[in-house]
């Protein structure tokens, strides 16, 4: 049985400006889309009311693809997009 290991302080504060780096590389619908989704914790209905879009499916189309972006690596300085892979394991 090991010791779960937390992240320090430093590594806590290196992970959020990665990801506000990678979210300020979209375009403003798929950065409001995900922050409403993944920080707000609405559901994708919800997302779709508050962005004035036809649908909870319109907005799972511009979730996804916001989030292949990221990990394709889109518009992100070299490096990040493999630090952000790291996190969502």
């Amino acid at each position: 049985m090991g010791i779960e290991q937390t992240p320090n302080l430093e590594e806590s504060y290196a992970r959020k400006e990665l990801i506000e780096m990678a979210l300020k590389s979209l375009k403003p619908k798929e950065e409001r889309v995900l922050r409403l989704r993944f920080f707000n914790g609405m559901t994708l209905e919800e997302v779709a009311t508050e962005l004035g879009l036809s649908s909870g499916e319109r907005a799972r189309q511009v979730q996804e693809l916001a989030l292949r972006k990221i990990r394709l690596g889109h518009e992100l300085p070299e490096g990040v997009s493999k630090l952000l892979e790291q996190l969502e394991r």
